[in-house]
């Protein structure tokens, strides 16, 4: 099913010239859903504007949308309905151009708090990949195959078109390398597992808006610095915390990596970048300060009170839409699995605890935070096994909402909010240990 989207045309200021972006609809392969959806409607966010059509006698369904170009930016949603009426799809694009532009996007459909396979995967199958979000999508480095062999590549995963595009492999293979994207065109990449194993204090920066597949250089990095499977944060201006002990800063306007004065140790520790007016950095872990839990702000570390329960491995720290802060998953006890989550409040300082979070204790689980939804999938269980499913949460209530069959049981896996509002799902091992190749999409309701 196509649908030739928007017609955006210009009044006379703009010479009367046309544009067309032509949004052609996909989903998961060897799904029906398609075949099951007997009418739509589509939702254009500035101007408003809303068209709706349903199924002619020939099986073809079209949306067009025309209006006035304004050279600004909005958002499409899709909704597809069954004969019933019920909405079965959903869909929604990243920002587009609202200008006499030609392009053509395509725009992913599933049904609302689902997870549901990506038209595309990766191939070879990885795991221990390194991940950052782009404004159009996400970007994956390195990680390990099948047979154990550490690999270079590069792809990008474009919202805009659902699609791969392979980027310069790294200039030396690896696997668990920290990758960190700042504001610009720039992605920065330090230390990772070389083949023969030993972890690596070398580190690059990619151009993604170099032709025709980016170009690297070299940072300059002290030997003494080399992890693998850090954490990586944005601070501010291109510069980076990575975690470890000692702690890193990764400068990226003057290419140097080194140890960060008066940085308190940070092993195992997982951060996240708080929502908020200033860059407040919240690190916790079972290594992390003297109660494992810091912040970095206003240029320094301070210890936090945190409770025991912040000290844990195989966690994550995400940043909440409303400033707050939450640490969950990993374990406290290596043979048990944390059910709890320790929620930061930092306009107070304060931690609540929330005893039992997780209906199932997980280690190495995805984790991801979107404006909506916090996503909690795969990872293990207490008795090592991969865990099939997702658990998911209101990201303001933190409310339970749903569980949510797995694609691909998976545990070590990568989770990143696209600018779509849609969470990407990649790499990690199944349970039999091999790498995953297959990507999944989770689908928010709104």
């Amino acid at each position: 099913m196509k649908w030739a989207a928007l017609a955006l045309g210009c009044l006379s200021a703009c010479g009367g010239e046309v544009g067309t972006i032509e949004v052609t609809l996909v989903t998961a392969p060897g799904s029906d859903l398609f075949e099951r959806i007997e009418s739509a409607r589509a939702t254009l966010s500035d101007p408003p504007t809303v068209v709706e059509a349903e199924r002619d006698d020939d099986g073809d369904l079209r949306l067009d949308l025309e209006l006035t170009a304004e050279n600004g930016t909005a958002l499409v949603v899709v909704e597809g309905f069954d004969g019933a009426g019920e909405r079965i799809a959903l869909g929604r694009s990243a920002p587009l151009p609202v200008s006499a532009v030609n392009a053509e996007v395509a725009l992913y459909l599933a049904p609302p708090l689902s997870l549901a396979e990506a038209p595309v995967g990766l191939e070879p199958a990885r795991s221990e990949i390194g991940a950052a979000l782009l404004p159009y999508g996400a970007i994956f480095f390195g990680g390990r195959e099948a047979g154990g062999d550490v690999v270079s590549d590069a792809v990008i995963y474009n919202v805009y078109d659902h699609a791969l595009q392979i980027g310069m492999p790294m200039p030396e293979a690896r696997a668990a390398v920290t990758v960190v994207a700042g504001e610009g065109d720039l992605v920065y990449l330090f230390g990772g597992l070389e083949q023969d194993g030993d972890a690596s204090a070398d580190g690059w920066s990619f151009n993604t808006s170099v032709a025709p597949d980016g170009a690297y250089a070299q940072l300059t990095s002290d030997g003494e610095l080399a992890r693998a499977g850090a954490s990586g944060v944005l601070v501010g201006a291109d510069v980076f915390l990575v975690t470890g002990a000692p702690a890193v800063q990764l400068n990226g306007p003057t290419g140097q990596v080194t140890a960060w004065p008066d940085a308190p140790p940070l092993a195992d520790g997982a951060a996240a970048r708080l929502v908020g007016d200033e860059s407040v950095i919240l690190v916790a872990g079972s290594g992390v300060g003297e109660n494992g839990a810091v912040i970095h702000a206003g240029g320094a570390y301070s210890e936090l009170e945190a409770p025991p329960e912040a000290r844990r491995t195989g966690h994550a720290v995400v940043a909440l839409p409303d400033g707050r802060g939450l640490i969950l998953g990993g374990s406290l006890d290596p043979a048990e699995p944390a059910r709890t989550a320790v929620i930061y409040d930092q306009d107070g300082g304060d931690f609540a605890l929330e005893a039992d979070f997780l209906a199932t204790g997980r280690t190495q689980a995805a984790v991801a935070a979107s404006a909506t939804h916090v996503l909690v999938a795969g990872g293990t269980d207490a008795t090592g096994a991969v865990i099939g499913d997702a658990e998911l949460f209101d990201a303001t209530s933190l409310a339970p909402v749903a569980t949510l069959p797995m694609v691909a049981p998976r545990r070590g896996a990568s989770a990143l909010v696209l600018a779509n509002g849609q969470i990407l799902i990649a790499g990690g091992v199944d349970a039999d240990g091999a790498p995953v190749g297959v990507l999944e999409l989770f689908t928010p309701d709104e």
